[in-house]
């Protein structure tokens, strides 16, 4: 009995297609990831540019606050109000004093 087995053809080009198809398929899912990661990266730098200029503003308010209560003319109406007299020669700490004591 004779039996006859037809010729098997070794199909070179299904490694490459297998690769292929491999390489594109992971190309794809680490761009979706990258995408994903710039958009919320863009968000999240809108939310912290938002919080930036409140933060601006609250600082803004708070200098002009600390100026007006440090006007010259307040400080000397205080003076006054207080019968505070200005120093002609004050005394101030100096640290070269203190530090030669320990």
């Amino acid at each position: 009995m004779t039996i006859i087995e037809p010729r098997r053809q070794v199909r070179h080009w299904n490694l490459p297609l297998i690769a292929s198809s491999a390489l594109l398929t992971a190309s794809a899912v680490v761009g979706i990831f990258l995408y994903n990661r710039n958009v919320n990266l863009r968000h999240e730098i809108g939310v912290q540019s938002a919080l930036i200029e409140t933060v601006r503003a609250t600082n803004a308010d708070y200098k002009n606050k600390f100026y007006q209560a440090f006007d010259s003319k307040k400080v000397a109406s205080f003076a006054v109000e207080r019968q505070l007299a200005k120093e002609k020669h004050p005394a101030y700490l100096e640290m070269h004093a203190l530090l030669a004591h320990n």
